[in-house]
């Protein structure tokens, strides 16, 4: 959704969806500032030029199509892990052209990653929204 015109998207997932049925998407969140001064300096060529991050704003208008709507904000407590970890690859010069693929090496952990999001669930709404992702449920 972070690519599209939202409301234009929305509309027409809700006009194929059959009644009761459920849309899930996920998509980058606004409201962290660490991630946004990332996106200056580490993400450059990363991003295109329509994409952008999510915001309360565009739960709102999904609430305006959908019956019912859910979210939950993801990657609250991971970011201390990947901050971690870029800095240890930035220690032994192992750092590629940005701390995202650095990560995506990181795959030995996935198991602690998992662990580090469930956490995220137990957290109050307002601190999951500094999360890097949100997920939305969607039911028609």
């Amino acid at each position: 959704l972070h690519h599209v015109d939202l409301h234009k998207a929305v509309l027409e997932v809700h006009r194929v969806l059959k009644p009761g049925g459920l849309a899930v998407f996920s998509d980058p969140l606004d409201y962290n500032p660490l991630i946004k001064v990332y996106d200056r300096f580490a993400s450059s060529g990363l991003r295109s030029d329509d994409e952008r991050r999510l915001n309360m704003n565009d739960l709102k208008t999904m609430r305006s199509v959908f019956r019912k709507v859910n979210w939950i904000g993801t990657d609250v407590t991971a970011l201390v892990l990947f901050l971690l970890y870029f800095l240890y690859l930035k220690f032994f010069g192992k750092v590629r052209l940005n701390w995202y693929e650095s990560v995506q090496e990181g795959y030995k952990l996935v198991n602690l990653y998992t662990i580090f999001n469930k956490a995220d669930g137990l957290l109050p709404k307002t601190v999951q929204l500094l999360g890097w992702r949100v997920v939305i449920g969607c039911r028609k």
